[in-house]
């Protein structure tokens, strides 16, 4: 098989048993492939899904990887920098390697110096908790092989996602804004809310309905697994920018609060207006709809 032949896997091997891991699993597994869960730690049983505990980085899980058609790696980076290195030798010329990193440039240099490994990736924009219809993936291009990139294509499509083809850096710039920006002002509300040192039952009590989305945001994400949100925060200059324009943006909201013209206020929203350009009608309408039963008491 050459990256020219369609790709039809009939075994996958999925190292992670998170929630991103969990759900591409799933996925192979309602398109008929044979799926077997890889991780340290005993993962849910899924129906028509092997699980077997073990390391990345042991005999067993090179044999899986070697019997498998398709590898996926839904581990955080560090680890998949360096599984992908360990497994490289293990794998067949055919097989195809997935992976579901926030942070893709990195690997994507990493996999430079693997020219054999058949590479394709993908970052589901949502939890994988939520319906994944109409939601988008990205699909990250490493290599000129058309044949993985359908495939992958079809796995999420198939399951009703708008699967969207990007590069690696185009990826990781695009996720600045979409990921490290959004989780950095939902984590700096809530250490900015408890700076504040207020109560919280009497916040809610009188709460308007942006409170409450951005309170209902922050719970979301603080109820997650911090180590994903570190890795969307730690790796890669766009996490970085994103952070720094956030801070630099406060900045300037407090000189033109505190300012006697009133005019730079209003210069200061007209310049955040211009982050949505032609969309920013359509958002106010979503963002009535969203905040329609937010701050009511049942």
């Amino acid at each position: 098989m050459t990256a020219a032949d369609p790709f039809a896997p009939r075994r996958a091997a999925v190292f992670g048993g998170g929630a991103v891991g969990a759900f591409v699993a799933r996925l192979c597994a309602e398109r008929g492939i044979a799926t077997t869960t890889v991780d340290v730690d005993a993962v849910a049983v899924q129906p028509g899904i092997v699980a077997v505990r073990a390391d990345v980085f042991s005999d067993p899980a090179a044999e899986l990887a070697a019997a498998a058609d398709v590898v996926v790696l839904a581990l955080p980076e560090a680890v998949a920098l360096d599984a992908v290195a360990s497994l490289a030798d293990a794998l067949r010329p055919e097989t195809v390697v997935l992976d579901t990193l926030s942070v893709k440039a990195p690997y994507a240099a990493a996999l430079t110096r693997m020219p054999g490994v058949r590479a394709v990736g993908a970052n589901p924009m949502f939890a994988p908790t939520l319906d994944p219809r109409g939601r988008a993936v990205a699909v990250v291009r490493y290599r000129d092989d058309a044949a993985a990139l359908d495939w992958t294509t079809g796995l999420f499509s198939g399951a009703g996602s708008r699967a969207i083809t990007v590069e690696p850096q185009q990826h990781d710039d695009l996720c600045g804004a979409l990921q490290a920006l959004t989780h950095a002002t939902i984590l700096s509300f809530g250490a900015a809310l408890a700076d504040l040192d207020l109560d919280p039952g009497d916040l809610l009590a009188l709460a308007l309905p942006p409170f409450v989305a951005q309170s209902a945001l922050l719970a979301r994400v603080t109820s997650a697994n911090p180590h994903v949100y570190r890795d969307i925060q730690h790796a890669g200059p766009a996490a970085a920018a994103a952070r720094s324009a956030l801070a630099a943006a406060v900045s300037r909201l407090d000189a033109a609060s505190v300012s006697d013209d009133p005019d730079e206020f209003t210069e200061f929203v007209r310049s955040a207006a211009q982050g949505l350009g032609d969309a920013r009608d359509r958002l106010a309408e979503t963002a009535a709809a969203m905040l329609t039963d937010a701050g009511r008491t049942p």
